[in-house]
């Protein structure tokens, strides 16, 4: 649980990939992320990142992210489109490339 002294919204949280970067950690539980955010009604100043693996990434967080930092962590969202498509649908997409040779 993570304390934020501004509230939720002064958060920027991420959590490290398998390369080693950084990716936001989504709001909900989505199939490629290994942590999500959850909130709850009626408590502004806590948030939980649950786990849905058995061995958690290192997670990070910022408050009052800048404009730089947003557009940053946006960037590195597209970037993993195609890693998401090919793990949600759990094929492999030709044309997206693969991590495996």
């Amino acid at each position: 649980m993570i304390r934020a002294p501004n509230g939720t919204d002064a958060l920027s949280m991420e959590y490290q990939t398998s390369d080693g970067s950084w990716a936001t950690i989504p709001d909900s539980e989505e199939s490629y992320a290994p942590v999500y955010v959850q909130g709850y009604d009626g408590v502004d100043d806590r948030t939980v990142v649950v786990a849905t693996v058995s061995d958690p990434p290192q997670i990070r967080y910022k408050t009052d992210a800048t404009r730089t930092d947003k557009i940053a962590a946006g960037w590195r969202e597209l970037t993993r489109i195609d890693d998401r498509l090919e793990e949600m649908l759990n094929i492999d997409i030709p044309f997206f490339g693969s991590d495996e040779e």
